[in-house]
């Protein structure tokens, strides 16, 4: 979530979730970045990360997956307008 949008969040998640948690940086996905980046140290091959985000910042995680080296896709749900970016680890799993 960007920074400037974190008091528009419902209280229960604002009060209750550790701020590094719910701070995206300006444009929302500072967080999915770093834990991209590091995927690829602690994700077995074959391994798979989900990362839950918005329609609209769902193409800025799937880049920083790629750009980890995972192979990605993103997941939408409509019933319960969700979004998740799924990014795989390429090899075989041990």
């Amino acid at each position: 979530m960007p920074t400037d949008h974190i008091a528009l969040m419902p209280p229960e998640a604002r009060e209750h979730e550790q701020r590094m948690a719910l701070d995206g940086g300006a444009d929302g996905v500072e967080l999915h970045r770093r834990i991209a980046a590091g995927a690829p140290e602690w994700l077995a091959p074959g391994g798979v990360l989900l990362i839950e985000t918005s329609p609209t910042q769902a193409r800025l995680t799937a880049a920083a997956m790629r750009d980890a080296g995972l192979v990605t896709d993103v997941l939408v749900d409509h019933d319960i307008d969700g979004c998740v970016v799924r990014g795989l680890r390429p090899g075989e799993r041990a």
